[in-house]
């Protein structure tokens, strides 16, 4: 018992530390838990998904620049599901190293809720030989954060091996300048912070 709030202790804490340097889109997977902590869990990830749709609402109201849209994430994934290449944001957002995400299994880095989804459309990715899909998945980063995501799939044929490959792609949508974004983040951050303060302060009665 003592072990189980540890450990989910830890993981608020992780999720401080990401709010606190800027990243909201990163969640903590819930539980069946049905206590002060796990009502904690749900406001700290009502209190991000609060922050990230104001950046975005207040980037959208306030700049006339085109909108960008930004590959986050991307995987190629070989004809057994197993990770053959990933881009270097891919390893910061999971907080993980290269030569750790390669040669692994793809559904390794998702979140359980999300497990059973992609098994299901990875069945029918190996029935079709050209395939091309959107998905909602919730990754999971090595703190075992959860990042909820909209991953775009699609396969293609190796030239060279003439092996079947999936690509899949996580893309960010923007249309505010690095500036912008920075000054946006740190005004939220400044109104929010004492809810923050708060929040942390109440954990650490568990």
């Amino acid at each position: 018992m003592e072990d189980d709030i540890l450990y989910r202790m830890q993981i608020i804490n992780e999720m401080l530390l990401e709010m606190a340097s800027g990243n909201f889109y990163y969640r903590i997977e819930r539980s069946e838990n049905d206590d002060n902590i796990e009502a904690l869990i749900a406001t700290l990830n009502m209190l991000a998904e609060e922050i990230q749709e104001t950046i975005v609402h207040q980037g959208y109201a306030n700049t006339e620049h085109t909108t960008l849209d930004i590959v986050q994430m991307s995987f190629i994934l070989n004809s057994k599901g197993f990770i053959e290449m990933v881009n270097q944001k891919t390893c910061n957002i999971l907080s993980a190293l290269y030569d750790d995400i390669i040669g692994k299994d793809f559904e390794n880095f998702l979140a359980k809720a999300s497990i059973a989804k992609w098994k299901a459309t990875w069945n029918l990715i190996k029935e079709k030989e050209i395939f091309d899909t959107s998905l909602d998945l919730n990754f999971k980063s090595k703190g075992k954060l959860i990042i909820p995501k909209i991953a775009y799939i699609t396969t293609f044929i190796d030239r060279l091996s003439k092996e079947n490959k999936t690509l899949v792609t996580v893309v960010h949508h923007s249309n505010f300048k690095k500036q912008l974004d920075a000054d946006l983040k740190e005004r939220v951050i400044g109104s929010l912070y004492i809810r923050l303060v708060s929040i942390s302060c109440n954990a650490c009665y568990y």
